[in-house]
């Protein structure tokens, strides 16, 4: 299993405890990404990743520290699936540094996907709306759920994710996520009430940006 687990200089401190949480999900052969750091280039690169539309900032969005450090995501989750296209990996588990797992073997739980699946998100940061999981399992996702959180999905197709993610007008990488979820049909969420993944209180995740 390709197995991709993004971090950051700012984040270093998380390395040292990675290991022993990846091993704690089954995972013992992983690749660390380093993340694209926001510099004076990166606007430009989103526009032209973004086929000349400009980064959409939400309204409620100030603090430019963290618009920023989002555009820094957008980009290092778009460089993670380019450089999988390069290496010829069409299938792969994109972590971020800062991921914990509770009770769960993840390679286990990933031989169950369904066999229609598209991108399946293990990471149940935020859900809300309509569907909610009433019990236990892989779900496919609706129009009026809405699942939020980057800190653990597995792709089938990295190819037709990219040209999905780079057709859309550039914004909050898990807003793009949200619509995917809800417009493809075939994208699934992982729920279990005490079987989880989650993203450590410990470890924020924030790509620091000066």
């Amino acid at each position: 299993m390709n197995t991709i687990v993004l971090t950051c200089k700012a984040s270093n401190n998380r390395l040292d405890t990675l290991e022993e949480r990846l091993n704690k999900g089954g995972i013992y052969d992983y690749r660390i990404f380093n993340a694209i750091e926001y510099d004076e280039f990166s606007d430009t690169l989103i526009e032209e990743i973004g086929n000349g539309q400009p980064w959409f900032n939400c309204s409620l969005m100030k603090n430019e520290k963290k618009i920023k450090a989002r555009k820094s995501v957008y980009l290092s989750h778009l460089a993670i699936l380019a450089d999988c296209i390069s290496n010829g990996i069409n299938e792969v588990l994109v972590l971020e540094d800062d991921v914990t797992f509770i009770d769960i073997d993840i390679t286990e739980e990933l031989m169950n996907l369904p066999s229609d699946c598209f991108v399946a998100t293990f990471d149940t940061t935020w859900l809300r709306g309509e569907g909610y999981p009433n019990k236990n399992g892989l779900w496919k996702i609706g129009k009026k759920l809405e699942c939020w959180g980057l800190a653990c999905y597995y792709v089938t197709d990295v190819k037709r994710l990219y040209e999905y993610l780079t057709n859309q007008r550039p914004k909050v990488m898990d807003k793009l996520f949200v619509k995917l979820y809800q417009d493809s049909g075939d994208c699934y969420l992982y729920y279990n009430s005490w079987k989880t993944i989650r993203q450590s209180k410990d470890f924020i995740s924030t790509i620091n940006v000066k």
